[in-house]
């Protein structure tokens, strides 16, 4: 039957990591408790907008409740505060030597999956960007690579079957022995990026060309660079990430602006949140992330409000 893979979360990063994968030689299925989504993708498939021109791709799609055990291998797109139930779906349908991974903004998703699914959960994370344009529809943002933590012992075929698929459909895997390095520093881009140009309501590259946006990056950047330190974590000049970042996606629309736009919640708590809390435990206030947190979660209500 090959090696099955399932896609939970059918957002602008399912349509488009599941879509490339289903280029390989691999089976994908596309898993969303959205209709609509599941329906255009099963009648049209997925294209995704790139520079160089349209892809086609033809992955199944699933409504979760639908979906059955057992895929070889299960990979987490959906907001971080859908993490738990999409854990228990990946945890169900994922078979007992099968691996999960999620590939999910912010902190604390990890150790939610560990919990549910067990040695199977593996840290992933990517730096690739999509904004989805409509359902079965996404314009690539941006190219880049997957983060996957090293297989824990008895679950490396399944792990290597999926790193495989990833090469084959040219999302540059790398396998990395310290996964909550890479969560942190991927927390730490996005806890500057995401909220400044969701608030200002522009595009990445925004930041490294406005001398405002860019004073106030480097403000958030240090108190960020601050708190990973304090947990343990270097990860080097912050700024520098983020500005070589905000250049190499400048056209990009982050997550958070579509969110803010589309008047949907956004992943304020699991990015800023987060490490605004992990500062508060080592003493350490974070007034710049803190106030860009609170603009964000006011912007969420007003939007409802309107």
């Amino acid at each position: 039957m090959g090696f099955r893979i399932a896609i939970i979360g059918a957002g602008a990063m399912g349509h488009l990591i599941g879509g490339l994968l289903s280029l390989s030689n691999a089976s994908v299925d596309l898993i969303d408790v959205d209709e609509v989504k599941v329906r255009a993708i099963r009648r049209g498939g997925v294209a995704i907008v790139a520079p160089e021109g349209e892809i086609q791709a033809k992955p199944g799609a699933l409504h979760a409740s639908e979906a059955r055990c057992c895929y070889d291998a299960s990979i987490i797109l959906v907001k971080s505060y859908h993490t738990r139930e999409a854990s228990v779906l990946a945890s169900r349908i994922t078979g007992s030597r099968g691996v999960v991974v999620t590939l999910q903004n912010g902190l604390g998703n990890l150790e939610i999956l560990r919990g549910i699914a067990g040695d199977r959960a593996h840290g992933g994370s990517t730096t690739w960007g999509a904004t989805l344009l409509q359902p079965g529809r996404v314009l690539l943002g941006g190219r880049g690579v997957v983060y996957i933590e090293s297989p824990r012992p008895g679950y490396e075929e399944a792990h290597q079957g999926l790193v495989s698929a990833m090469e084959e459909a040219g999302l540059s895997p790398r396998v990395v022995d310290d996964i909550d390095s890479v969560l942190w520093a991927k927390a730490a881009v996005n806890s500057v990026i995401n909220p400044i140009t969701g608030l200002l309501h522009v595009r990445n590259g925004f930041i490294s060309m406005n001398r405002w946006a860019r004073r106030l990056a480097e403000e958030v950047a240090s108190e960020v660079e601050m708190i990973a330190r304090a947990e343990g974590v270097n990860l080097g000049n912050v700024l520098d990430t983020v500005l070589r970042v905000a250049e190499a996606t400048k056209d990009n629309r982050s997550s958070m602006l579509q969110d803010l736009e589309a008047c949907r919640r956004t992943e304020a708590d699991s990015i800023m949140g987060e490490i605004v809390e992990r500062g508060r435990r080592h003493g350490i206030q974070a007034s710049h992330l803190e106030a860009l947190y609170l603009l964000v979660k006011a912007a969420e209500e007003a939007c409802r409000q309107d």
